[in-house]
């Protein structure tokens, strides 16, 4: 996805943001305290599937919470603001800007694909 996608999705969800931070919140507070509850989570499915459930809500608002932060009508990542400068320092922005842009695909990609299948994994046995 390109950093042009991230500018419009942040600019949409720019009021939700205190929103966003409430869910990473709750969320790292349930991974906490399934995990201050339980010594032994492996052998508890209940609390693996609430640690996942967790996971899930901190690792997607958080990713929001970047796209917001990176890619907001304040970031320096704008194509905007970008295209106004000049030299090495437009080059390093459309760099960093691109490398923003894969790396929250990839974010996603985990939080979205990867950690859901393996706490199936875990769960399943």
């Amino acid at each position: 996805m390109s950093p042009t996608l991230y500018e419009k999705i942040g600019r949409d969800i720019l009021c939700l943001k205190l929103k966003f931070w409430i869910s990473t919140v709750v969320g790292i507070l349930i991974i906490f305290g399934t995990i201050f509850t339980t010594e032994m989570i492996k052998q508890l499915m209940p609390y693996q599937i609430i640690f996942g459930v967790g996971a899930l809500v901190a690792g997607i608002s958080w990713g929001f919470l970047l796209i917001i932060y990176w890619f907001g009508e304040k970031s320096k990542f704008l194509s905007i603001k970008i295209e106004q400068q000049s030299g090495v320092k437009k080059f390093v922005l459309k760099f960093v800007s691109w490398y923003a842009s894969v790396f929250l695909s990839v974010w996603f990609f985990v939080v979205i694909i990867i950690l859901p299948m393996m706490i199936y994994k875990e769960i399943s046995g």
